[in-house]
């Protein structure tokens, strides 16, 4: 069983090659494991480049030779745990490389002591607690007829396999990657699919095949637009590494990789994600739900304006009975196995990237509109008051200098200061205590004010740097749809453009450049992957002789179901990804809110 354990957060540099070991062997502690050093390896100069970790576990099993109770058994498991530390001029790097251990973690996990480190891990605990999904905030919500799958994940659809990884070394770099598995023998084993493009910005790799032949062989990856070629290249890093025989890839294939642009929160072009993440995606996909919001190629995504990503949803619908089929002949008279009603699930998962503020609708009400014009009249009942403030202060500083001007007056005229009396004298000690506490407080006042302006003139550059950047670059979504009904490729292709009615339904146009595409797999039947064809004209099928093959199809006239299960899917997995995100302070402090469930709430009690 395949124990994955993270890497570190950010990522582990220095000068100094023990110190930074120590650090390596430190944040692998935290969580239960043990790094020892494996080998090392020196230029001709003498001079050490690499410092290779392996897990203290790896290597092959002996078999204890002690006797008696003094008997040991042998801790070793095969672990094929790697990373290493590399040298680049003065300074040292961490690189991580396999990610996952074959055996549960061997030490015991203590929490963190460290009182900085606990507090930033609460304040992310108590983040996490304040989202949720859209049917635990809208609970009375109508999302469809139909149900939503066990996880309401696209996972629900048996064989797919979903992992997500974020990579967020620094604040300025927030990115990720998600990969997805049609099923595990992806690379063997094919998928009916194609591909619908709503408007085209965008690029998803290896689609021109998939679009001719009707078949999907690869993992589907997301990331961000300046990684598609290391995601290219990690997913055929992985089958040559898994599948090569003899220096050769017997099967035939054109990865799949999509993209959304994250340059807003993102340092995009330190480009970071790497094809050793692909690998190691393709080798953490589970079935379990689909962590959303900012996880994956969601993590720096903006949808309506506020923070978007990864988000996911799913339903299931009743087929109906099969024909009866005869049973095997018996001595009794021939009887017929009874009918059997089938289910379906299909499964959603998008991305999102894309719209403007005002367009964001939630079960058809207009809730981006209302929010902006709440901010907007917020900010204008917030400048009033302010104004209103700045003017009587003022108002009472004119006043105070007209007095200050007409006692002057009145000492010039008598050319001389009156006397003063110990009552007057104590007055006017009194009158000095109350001008200098005013000043004070019309000081403080001042401040108060130049901060909350500083705030509101944040908020309004933060929506007017948002609105100015998706103008000009409006952002993406990909949604990626699986069903377990049997589908032909023509099916594949309108179940994709039902999606795009759970698209428009939150306020999705397809403006100009926004790449909205629509990625659509069945996994009801399995069709051989066609060998590469070799010199020597070895293959495994004769391509000059037709071959039929039966396969199974749902029947054209059954199929609206599955597109309003496809439709209401897509919407929801949408408002799981706006409801699922937190704010985020990115790329050149640029900073993207959560949209507020509390306004939310507020708002859809009204339409409700």
């Amino acid at each position: 069983m395949a124990h994955p354990c993270p890497d570190p957060y950010p990522a582990l540099t220095g000068t100094d090659r023990d110190e930074l070991y120590t650090h390596v062997q430190l944040h692998y502690k935290r969580f239960g494991w043990k790094v020892v050093k494996v080998r090392t390896s020196t230029r001709p100069t003498g001079d050490v480049y690499r410092v290779t970790l392996g897990c203290d576990c790896g290597g092959r099993a002996r078999e204890s030779i002690s006797r008696g109770i003094r008997q040991r058994k042998s801790r070793k498991t095969g672990c094929q745990w790697t990373s290493d530390l590399m040298r680049a001029g003065d300074e040292w790097t961490y690189v991580p490389g396999r990610f996952v251990h074959n055996h549960p973690p061997p030490l015991k996990v203590e929490p963190s002591k460290d009182s900085i480190r606990a507090r930033a891990e609460a304040q992310a605990r108590k983040r996490a607690a304040e989202r949720g999904r859209v049917r635990d905030v809208l609970p009375t919500m109508h999302l469809g007829l139909y149900r939503p799958g066990p996880k309401n994940s696209l996972t629900d659809v048996p064989g797919v396999l979903v992992s997500v990884q974020s990579t967020q070394p620094s604040p300025s770099v927030n990115t990720g990657v998600t990969v997805i598995l049609p099923r595990r023998e992806w690379l063997t084993e094919a998928c009916h699919a194609n591909i619908f493009r709503f408007n085209g910005a965008g690029e998803v790799t290896g689609s021109h095949w998939v679009q001719e032949t009707g078949l999907l062989n690869s993992p589907i990856v997301l990331t961000n637009s300046m990684s598609v070629g290391d995601a290219y290249r990690g997913v055929l890093d992985w089958a040559i590494a898994h599948h090569a025989k003899d220096g050769q890839l017997d099967s035939f294939l054109m990865p799949v990789v999509a993209e959304t642009y994250d340059g807003y929160l993102n340092d995009i072009c330190k480009m970071l994600i790497k094809p050793q993440d692909i690998t190691r995606g393709i080798d953490l996909c589970s079935d379990a739900p689909v962590p959303e919001g900012n996880t994956g190629g969601g993590t720096g995504m903006v949808c309506h304006h506020w923070k978007g990503g990864t988000g996911s949803a799913s339903r299931v619908l009743p087929g109906q009975e099969l024909a009866p089929t005869p049973a095997p002949l018996l001595e009794s008279p021939v009887n017929t196995v009874p009918p059997q009603t089938p289910t379906y699930t299909v499964g959603v998962l998008v991305q999102a990237n894309y719209g403007k503020a005002e367009h964001l609708r939630i079960g058809g009400a207009p809730v981006g509109r209302i929010l902006h014009d709440q901010n907007a009249h917020e900010r204008i009942v917030q400048q009033k008051a302010e104004a209103a403030r700045h003017e009587a202060e003022e108002r009472a500083l004119r006043e105070q200098r007209r007095q200050q001007q007409y006692e002057e007056q009145l000492r010039a005229q008598t050319g001389q200061q009156p006397l003063l009396g110990i009552d007057q004298a104590f007055a006017q000690a009194g009158q000095l205590a109350n001008q200098l506490q005013q000043a004070a407080f019309q000081r403080q006042s001042r401040q108060s004010s130049a901060s909350d302006d500083a705030q509101a003139q944040a908020q309004l550059r933060w929506q007017a740097s948002v609105a100015t950047h998706k103008q000009r670059k409006d952002g993406s979504i990909i949604v990626v749809l699986a069903t377990d009904a049997p589908l032909n490729p023509t099916q594949c292709e309108r179940l994709a453009k039902r999606a795009t009615v759970g698209f428009s339904r939150v306020g999705g146009v397809g403006h100009n450049l926004s790449g909205d595409i629509f990625i659509a797999f069945s996994t009801g039947n399995s069709i051989p992957v066609a060998s590469v064809a070799r010199p020597d004209g070895a293959s495994q099928a004769d391509s000059l002789r037709p071959r039929a093959r039966t396969l199974a199809a749902v029947d054209d006239a059954t199929l609206d179901g599955l597109f309003e299960a496809a439709a209401d899917a897509t919407e929801e997995a949408i408002y799981n990804a706006l409801f699922m995100a937190q704010s985020i302070e990115g790329f050149k402090e640029r900073k993207v809110e959560a949209i507020p469930l509390k306004w939310v709430k507020e708002i859809m009690e009204k339409y409700l």
